[in-house]
């Protein structure tokens, strides 16, 4: 039986899988299944079970954007697609890119995020330091007061709403504790994207700020690197939420660089089956660098998690060699230990939930500003 070539695609989106390489196609798309209502992700043209099939890339005309000459690498000039205009663009989700962006959108700015991760948060999220740490300062009676306002209390305030097992505050009592919240990632996540909704930032994820776009001594924009290749975001405004400093890097402003032991979170879950008081000593006080025990109950509003985070080894904050050997090192760590843990009567049931996707250096690059805060 004979069929056409877009009764072939058809059926091959009802498969699930699709073979497009090489094969010249036209502008059409295929949808094997419901569409979406308009005004939806992807619209005109989503899909929702299926596939759509996109015309092939332009052809690179003027060559390579990389070749090899007299055994060194040369990347040729080449013009960068403008992608967005904005009046504010901030570079880096985490949350002082997120409060950045909120506070500009609610001061009348058009404003645009641009965030190197799938979801906002940084290492509050992705690095999964769930605390929410100098939220308060300790007055002369012995209590404790919140000190941060504005957008990080309205924040905290929303988490509340979210569930009893969503976000924790601890209320401050004379000489026991301090104002020290906790949120569960994936509600931070969801919090944070409503939020910079609510405000009409426009978000890009998966975009990586790379460099700067200069015009004389002025900043004019961003070039931010991702699947499409570089792009080009124009703005009047630029704010470098980065963390480890790369815009105002790129840009070419003094920096000095300091080294800090690159920390890695895990949760463990099944924490409220766990039916003896302790783990093993030596596992307890080995978790954060053998300094002293890290207290492995409560530090959450689900009961049932745990997480914890592990200080070392040394290295560069910067060194992709270095990130990449610490990750290996810290994720050996837990896994070696958990399971010397399921070995301990009383903890059988524990088991490692997940493992930060976001490393934490702490601090990299400082810069040699006008004015330095501490």
């Amino acid at each position: 039986m004979q069929i056409s070539k877009r009764e072939f695609l058809k059926r091959l989106g009802l498969g699930g899988a699709g073979l497009v390489g090489g094969v010249a196609l036209s502008d059409e798309f295929v949808a094997t299944s419901k569409t979406l209502p308009p005004g939806a992700i992807g619209d005109p043209d989503n899909v929702w079970f299926g596939q759509r099939i996109y015309p092939l890339p332009h052809t690179i005309e003027d060559g390579p954007s990389c070749y090899m000459k007299d055994g060194k690498i040369v990347q040729p000039a080449r013009e960068i697609p403008i992608f967005h205009e904005t009046d504010v663009v901030v570079v880096g989700g985490g949350p002082a890119g997120f409060a950045a962006a909120i506070a500009a959108a609610r001061n009348g700015a058009k404003v645009a995020l641009v965030e190197r991760y799938g979801s906002l948060g940084g290492l509050f999220t992705n690095g999964m330091v769930l605390i929410m740490l100098a939220t308060s300062r300790k007055e002369e009676s012995g209590n404790w007061i919140i000190v941060t306002k504005g957008i990080c209390e309205e924040f905290m305030n929303r988490a509340l709403t979210l569930g009893p097992k969503m976000a924790t505050r601890p209320r401050g009592e004379k000489g026991k504790t301090h104002w020290q919240p906790t949120v569960d990632p994936e509600a931070a996540k969801y919090l944070m994207d409503t939020m910079i909704a609510e405000a009409g930032v426009e978000m890009f994820f998966h975009s990586w700020g790379v460099d700067v776009i200069q015009d004389g001594d002025a900043v004019r924009g961003v070039v931010f690197q991702s699947k499409q290749g570089p792009q080009a975001i124009l703005a009047k405004q630029v704010v470098d939420a980065t963390g480890d400093g790369d815009i105002f890097f790129a840009a070419g402003c003094g920096y000095r660089q300091i080294t800090h032991g690159i920390g890695f979170v895990t949760r463990l879950a099944n924490m409220d089956r766990v039916t003896a008081r302790r783990p093993p000593k030596d596992i307890e006080t080995d978790i954060y660098g053998g300094k002293k025990p890290w207290p492995m109950r409560g530090n959450e509003a689900n009961p049932s998690t745990w997480w914890g985070g592990r200080l070392g080894p040394q290295g560069n904050g910067l060194s992709v060699r270095d990130l990449s050997k610490a990750e290996v090192f810290h994720r050996k760590y837990w896994w070696e230990h958990v399971s010397k843990m399921q070995k301990t009567p009383g903890w059988e049931e524990v088991y490692i939930a997940n493992t930060c996707s976001q490393i934490g250096p702490r601090a990299t690059r400082l810069l040699e500003a006008e004015f330095i805060h501490s």
